[in-house]
């Protein structure tokens, strides 16, 4: 099984209400408030959002607004490149968008729940969950897979073996079904210590979008373990469609040795 990656949560921006009562505020005139929005209303809205943060720091929405200001960027692009150019990476923490992984191993999750700063994780409990009885969720590595069939039969014979020895375990347990929830709990917690590593867990990852970049970077890098490099080919092809201007800087790198890229930015300071 391969994982699987969806878009959960993205932001809401309020154009006509709120974002033009604070630009009003700020002293920028209606006419001003309906140009700025008309230019940059068609970028994603947690594009907009870093934006206008990042404008508001130097009141630079147009030249009328701070003296200091002798001319503003319009162009969306050049905009954000200049963000990521000079390393105004700041303003890229006020976007927080989440996704649901799916069908991946506890492996993975291990090396993802290592990146804490910048992000939120809700992971499926092997407390409460029972181990799977079936293999179907089983991971099998390239580095297994080029070895020919007879190495994958062994690999996911001993991957079931685990599953069968947790599930030999609950079998040892008299009128398991009728034991209390709490109980229940505590014995599903010990069971899952004679199961694999591999096995099949999911749940919802928030990233904003500073620590993203760090972590698409990171793990599709070809050191890194082959799993998440799968998990984060996904979600950079959506990071990429989804949000040009952010990311506008990384390249797709193919990897000679597999299906997967490398996703690089040109600034990685941001």
């Amino acid at each position: 099984m391969e994982p699987k990656v969806w878009l959960l949560n993205r932001c809401h921006i309020d154009y006509r209400n709120t974002i033009n009562g604070w630009m009003n505020h700020l002293g920028l005139s209606a006419q001003d408030c309906d140009n700025f929005i008309q230019i940059n209303g068609n970028i994603s809205p947690e594009e907009f959002l870093i934006m206008v943060a990042a404008k508001r720091c130097y009141k630079s929405f147009t030249v009328r607004l701070n003296d200091n200001v002798t001319k503003v960027r319009d162009d969306p692009k050049a905009f954000f490149y200049n963000i990521l150019k000079s390393g105004h990476g700041s303003v890229l923490e006020h976007v927080s968008v989440s996704f649901a992984f799916e069908g991946i191993s506890r492996i993975c999750c291990m090396e993802l729940n290592r990146h804490r700063a910048g992000t939120a994780i809700s992971q499926e409990s092997g407390r409460y969950v029972p181990v799977p009885k079936t293999g179907d969720g089983c991971f099998i590595p390239d580095v297994i897979a080029k070895y020919g069939q007879q190495a994958v039969n062994i690999f996911v014979g001993q991957y079931i073996k685990g599953l069968e020895n947790a599930e030999h375990l609950k079998q040892q347990i008299p009128d398991y079904d009728s034991l209390p929830f709490n109980e229940k709990k505590k014995l599903t917690s010990a069971f899952r210590r004679v199961a694999p590593c591999g096995l099949p867990t999911g749940g919802v990852w928030t990233f904003n979008f500073r620590a993203l970049r760090h972590v698409l970077e990171m793990r599709t890098a070809v050191a890194c373990e082959e799993e998440i490099r799968w998990l984060f080919n996904l979600v950079g092809e959506i990071c990429l469609e989804t949000w040009p201007l952010v990311f506008q800087d990384f390249s797709k790198i193919k990897d000679a040795e597999s299906q997967l890229c490398g996703f690089q930015p040109e600034f990685r300071k941001v």
